[in-house]
């Protein structure tokens, strides 16, 4: 195949385009801040990630003073596209405001929503089904019914093959698969949380950032509502943990497990989560306090309780001794109320905080010494980057030892919560530089 056959397809140049493109809707409404209200017609355009409203013309001097004035104070949108869908917003701010002079004055106001723009008239009853175009998550996809609601995520066609390209070759975050739900007679906030949680799920599968912008609602009646905002959590990541093929058996196993966990337990794991997605790019630096953040985070909530030695806690008393004969020879040298043993005192909490990161690992049976998982490297490098801004001198001249020991701390977190998942099937790892598949069974310790 010539270079220019597969790079310069004429027809997947097109396709890639006309992703990049916004869509255009026109309509007029009534625009509201306080006792301010104007009629306008105005042209609503949709990006990818944002929405705007755009007014030009005359009608934009009854707007233009709101850009300097005092607050900012938001606009409320109610009115109708074109088409005649009926098009919401409760809050609109005027960010640009811009007039051309020369042979004719132009007029033109940009508005930018802090909520979300609801296209549609809402419905009390329950909604047939609703789907959410997945951003971050281009294959795998899986159907399966669990507690009332049928979930799957199918592709629409040959967009999720260009969202792919565009996150390879551009580094963009597109749309690609398509979540849908349905089945529950349930309000939108029930199908929406339900939503969070595959998104979550799928966030640790993929191994980057999973969301939606924008969400389509549909009842029996044939009626429909849009809404578009824009989603946290798109950050691109590391990559797959668990191998696309296997998405089904993933997802029959971790929304189960996942819905039976209390709320408390599900932020951490969303919080964990989202932190090792932030160490897949960006400075080595920051992605090393972002890999340690997230085990402490699971270290202090999830690891057993641990407690000084006989010999550390031994050794704390005599620090606190030599603290106080101090105190009593300099009497005025720690004026605020001991700001200087507590500063001693907290190097005795990393002690027993190591400890629970290692009964944490050894209770979700990892093999650390064969996944290369040292925790105190780990913290090592957290230090250094923390006090100097930058990791030991030995692993800045050794990057592949670096990334090694970022590697491991990642893939180590992966399989941890795949573990508490219930998660039985196959993830992606590497062997001698080669990409593979194994049973997660494989590279837990065997119980006992």
């Amino acid at each position: 195949m010539t270079p220019t056959r597969a790079n310069g397809d004429p027809r997947r140049l097109r396709e890639l385009a006309t992703h990049l493109q916004p869509c255009y809707h026109d309509g007029h409404g009534t625009f509201t801040c306080g006792s301010r209200v104007f009629s306008a017609d105005f042209r609503m355009v949709r990006y990818p990630l944002t929405t705007e409203f755009l007014i030009e013309g005359r009608q934009v001097r009854d707007v233009s003073r709101l850009i300097s004035g005092p607050g900012y104070e938001p606009w409320s949108l109610m009115g109708h596209l074109s088409d005649g869908r009926q098009v919401e917003c409760s809050e609109l701010l005027a960010t640009r405001v811009r007039v051309s002079l020369g042979p004719e004055v132009q007029r033109r106001a940009t508005l930018t929503p802090l909520r979300c723009v609801t296209v549609g008239t809402p419905q009390s009853r329950p909604p047939a089904s609703v789907q959410y175009p997945l951003v971050g998550y281009y294959e795998g996809p899986f159907s399966l019914e669990h507690d009332g609601w049928a979930v799957s995520a199918s592709s629409p066609g040959t967009g999720a093959n260009v969202a792919d390209r565009l996150r390879k070759g551009w580094g963009l975050l597109a749309q690609g698969l398509t979540l849908r739900l349905s089945g529950k007679a349930a309000t939108l906030e029930d199908y929406e949380r339900t939503a969070r949680h595959v998104t979550d799920l799928l966030s640790l599968a993929s191994g980057t950032g999973v969301t939606f912008h924008r969400y389509t609602v549909k009842w029996d009646n044939g009626d429909a509502l849009e809404r578009l905002g824009r989603g946290a959590r798109d950050q691109l990541g590391p990559g797959p943990c668990v191998p696309s093929f296997a998405a089904q058996q993933f997802a029959e196993h971790a929304l189960p497990a996942f819905s039976e966990w209390p709320q408390e337990k599900q932020d951490l794991f969303r919080l964990a989560v989202g932190h090792m997605i932030l160490s897949g790019s960006g400075y080595l630096e920051t992605r090393f306090m972002s890999i340690w953040q997230a085990w402490e985070i699971l270290g202090k909530e999830w690891g057993p309780k641990a407690a000084l030695t006989r010999e550390e806690a031994a050794l704390k008393a005599a620090v606190r001794q030599a603290y106080e004969t101090w105190c009593q020879v300099n009497p005025d040298a720690d004026p605020k109320g001991g700001e200087l043993w507590g500063r001693l005192a907290f190097a005795f909490r990393w002690l027993p905080a190591l400890r629970r990161l290692g009964e944490l690992a050894d209770k979700g049976r990892l093999d650390r010494r064969s996944i290369g998982l040292d925790f105190r490297d780990l913290k090592r490098a957290r230090d250094s980057v923390a006090h100097t801004g930058r990791i030991p001198d030995d692993l800045y001249a050794d990057r592949k030892a670096a990334l090694r020991l970022l590697d491991s701390a990642r893939f180590g977190l992966q399989l941890l919560l795949l573990a508490e998942l219930a998660y039985t099937g196959l993830v992606e790892t590497e062997e001698n530089g080669w990409r593979t598949f194994v049973r997660i069974d494989e590279l837990l310790l065997k119980t006992t």
